[in-house]
């Protein structure tokens, strides 16, 4: 082999090693992308929740771009009528907290450690639970805002003893998700635990039954609303098996009507006390929720109709006028035998009656339909008849009254006044 065959063998050599080397590198450079773009996508950050009313806070992960799982997120149900809405900690000024202009959107995806925050209306009243744990370990005091539910600590431990659960001084167990109203020492309740002997097992005295909790609701009334005769009802509580039997009462919405937690009283706003978004909310109606719990936690619920704005609309007149109520009375002049019918938005109770007009030569009035119903729709015929003395042509009228009324004692009258030439 000549020397320049052997050079260019050399060279083939060495071009083959360098394609082998650059082919190396690009797959090592791609498997680190790889890898990266795996890491990248697959981060999770902490999503805490400082819920503001002394309790820990709580921390849930988020993969990189999703967003928060809706049973994460607490509400005002989980922290009591005076929750606002969550905010997002922007930043940290003289050891504060500063918070976003607008409330957190949880549509909002994930992609940094981010931190909310719980804001409430006023002046939030906070109570503090100490835990004695009667030579057991050591338990901390917690503080929460008055109103919200309990979330009791990790049981206590000790040597030789059961936990069995917390209660209060006079012996009455208190329980997870309790609502507590002022500040409470709870004491922890041990069981012992026999060691077991090699002998005759003595026989086991029968447990005493525990009976289970109840509570139920009733209330007085199906209806209210603040311009009818029925401005109030009364929600009453029959609790069994209890130890404390002090019911708190809420509403599912408090746009048209209020209540005593106390007492149960629930009463329609005045029109003075309702206010943007909740007029509509109030002359549309609505049905609530009542909810009555006990310390334990157990509830019942019942609900209230308060009712819509009451309106009416009437046809069958010369000049086909119509009306929209919530005035007290109208009057619509109707010539000759007319059939007329009168529409209301709700399931009304009516009533109509025929008035004769003696001032002009004894006109008598004629009605024929119901004289009572209960319904949406009301129909009727009107005629009047009269008779001259004295060859006069004076007009002559006859009244229909037709009065509606609801079961909250929103009532409406209108007067059909019959004319006869």
């Amino acid at each position: 082999m000549s020397k320049k065959d052997e050079n260019k063998e050399v060279n083939t050599s060495k071009e083959k090693n360098k394609k082998k080397i650059i082919l190396v590198v690009v797959g090592v450079i791609l498997l680190a992308i790889i890898l990266f773009l795996l890491w990248f996508f697959n981060r999770k950050f902490d999503v805490t929740f400082d819920l503001n009313n002394g309790s820990k806070n709580e921390i849930v992960q988020v993969k990189y771009n999703k967003v928060l799982n809706e049973k994460d997120i607490k509400t005002k149900e989980d922290l009591g009528d005076l929750f606002i809405d969550w905010y997002e900690v922007v930043d940290i000024k003289d050891n504060k907290d500063v918070l976003a202009d607008e409330s957190f959107d949880f549509k909002t995806k994930i992609k940094k450690d981010t931190k909310l925050k719980a804001v409430y209306k006023g002046a939030v009243e906070t109570i503090t639970i100490t835990f004695d744990s009667r030579g057991g370990s050591k338990v901390d005091s917690i503080t929460i805002n008055k109103g919200t539910e309990l979330n009791l600590p990790s049981n206590p431990t000790y040597k030789g003893y059961k936990f069995v659960a917390w209660e209060t001084a006079n012996g009455t167990p208190v329980y997870d998700k309790a609502l507590l109203s002022e500040s409470i020492t709870l004491y922890a309740k041990w069981e012992k635990i026999e060691e077991k002997k090699e002998e005759t097992p003595k026989k086991e005295e029968p447990k005493q039954e525990v009976k289970e909790e109840k509570i139920s609701l009733s209330i007085n009334k199906k209806a209210i609303h603040r311009r009818g005769t029925i401005k109030e009802a009364k929600v009453t509580a029959n609790v069994q098996n209890s130890s404390n039997s002090k019911v708190a009462y809420s509403l599912s919405s408090t746009a048209c009507a209020k209540i005593n937690s106390s007492t149960g009283v629930i009463t329609a706003k005045a029109e003075s006390e309702i206010v943007g978004s909740d007029i509509q909310i109030c002359e549309a109606g609505e049905t609530v929720t009542v909810t009555g719990k006990l310390p334990s936690g157990k509830s019942a619920s019942v609900k209230l109709n308060i009712e819509k704005d009451l309106y009416a609309h009437f046809t069958g007149s010369e000049n086909n006028n119509s009306f929209v109520g919530l005035a007290t009375s109208k009057t619509f002049y109707h010539a000759g035998e007319k059939e007329f019918s009168i529409t209301a938005n709700q399931s009304v109770t009516w009533n109509a009656s025929c008035e004769d007009d003696v001032t002009y030569y004894g006109a008598a009035c004629k009605y024929i339909g119901k004289t009572s119903s209960t319904a949406k729709i009301f129909k009727g015929t009107l005629s009047a008849t009269y008779t001259k003395s004295d060859g006069s042509t004076s007009n002559s009228y006859s009244n229909s009254k037709v009065t509606l009324s609801t079961p909250a004692g929103q009532s409406l009258t209108l007067i059909l006044r019959q004319r006869v030439n």
